[in-house]
């Protein structure tokens, strides 16, 4: 006789505009039911992503800090009228909302926190004062490379022999489908695209990718598409205009379906000082898109093959970024090389189908190992 399904509860900020938020969609649609029973938890209601029509949610409605005991509260409600066997945290927010809410329970839900982005940077101050007393409570610890997982060792000691690394799943199925439909901008014949995608965060330092495009532009014609929004929008049009770079730079907000967009760019460009693993990296890497990327800790050194489906520049040189986008924007042949590298490559390593599997393993084990403590 099969063992039934284990009930998870799976808690995000929320289903919208994010690489977290982007896992915990495409981990919902491809959990397999006969092993696992997923519900989902936001801590804001904010649902962009596909979310399976079987999967109930619940939102916390917590939208600033003063807010977090009474999402701490709600939470606990909700896993008593549940009762999941299984809560998956996702990311540091999550994971100190779920870290308070479990505290109380002696026994109770297993907890796994799943680590989005780099410990060493991200968990700062308060924030990590609070996860380093919380996190212990965890029964299993998740990281999206092999990188990540080196710096959560040394941020928390406690949590490495609980950890283990799982790349990011990527459905490159949905994102083949949405490629393939009519994009919301179009390039202008025979000028290449350079494209970024993601927030508009000082991690992403897209005010670098700036600076070394405009040095590109001395060297031949270009268009840079930047699909994303975030605080550091004004600044990043400041340094635009400065620059007078004109209608060379699109700053396109945030971009609903930016896969038809990446079709039709020449490169994909990060810029980032730090990252976990950038889910847009992968997928671009996945469309056939060569990279161009700094070698931040950590992931892109994980996606990208240096040399065969990208190519990895020094963080914070923008000298160097530009000398690598003007390598592969003046190569036609060497860009559509590594783009048929790429596609296989990303492929082969993120596919969510073989992924899932991999969390499904996770999810049950970290739940025998709680009924065999409660017993």
């Amino acid at each position: 006789m099969s063992e039934p399904p284990v009930e998870l509860l799976l808690l995000s900020i929320t289903l919208n505009q994010g690489g977290a938020e982007r896992f915990a969609s495409t981990l919902l649609v491809h959990l397999d039911r006969t092993r696992i029973k997923p519900s989902l938890c936001l801590l804001r209601k904010d649902v962009g992503y596909p979310l399976p029509d079987d999967v109930p949610y619940g939102v916390l409605e917590y939208h600033r800090p003063t807010q977090l005991f009474r999402a701490v509260r709600r939470l606990r409600g909700l896993i008593e009228r549940l009762q999941p066997e299984v809560v998956l945290s996702n990311g540091a927010a999550t994971g100190i909302v779920a870290g308070m809410a479990l505290r109380r329970y002696r026994a109770g839900p297993a907890w796994i926190a799943r680590i989005d982005n780099n410990p060493k940077y991200h968990d700062t101050g308060l924030r990590k004062f609070i996860l380093k007393r919380v996190y212990r409570r965890a029964d299993g610890f998740v990281v999206n490379s092999r990188g990540v997982l080196g710096d959560l060792a040394a941020c928390y000691p406690f949590a490495r022999k609980k950890a283990q690394v799982i790349w990011n799943p990527t459905d490159f199925a949905r994102i083949d489908a949405l490629a393939a439909q009519p994009p919301a901008h179009s390039a202008e014949p025979g000028v290449p695209v350079v494209i970024a995608v993601g927030r508009l965060f000082p991690q992403k330092r897209l005010d670098l990718l700036v600076d070394a495009f405009a040095q590109v532009l001395r060297g031949l014609r270009a268009e840079l598409w930047i699909c994303g929004d975030g605080p550091e929008r004004h600044r990043i049009e400041r340094k635009v205009a400065h620059l007078t770079l004109g209608s060379s730079v699109r700053i396109l907000g945030h971009c609903p379906n930016p896969y038809a967009l990446m079709r039709q760019a020449a490169i994909y460009v990060l810029s980032s000082d730090y990252e976990g693993l950038p889910n847009a990296l992968i997928e671009a890497q996945g469309l056939g898109r060569p990279a161009v990327s700094t070698c931040c800790p950590h992931g892109p050194k994980e996606i990208i093959d240096d040399g065969k489906t990208g190519l990895l520049t020094p963080v914070g040189d923008a000298r160097a970024l530009a000398e690598a986008m003007s390598k592969l924007l003046s190569n036609q042949p060497r860009r559509r090389q590594m783009g048929q590298a790429a596609k296989l490559h990303a492929r082969r390593l993120f596919d969510a189908s073989h992924l899932a599997r991999g969390w499904e393993q996770v999810i049950r084990q970290v739940a025998k190992r709680e009924e065999s403590c409660a017993g």
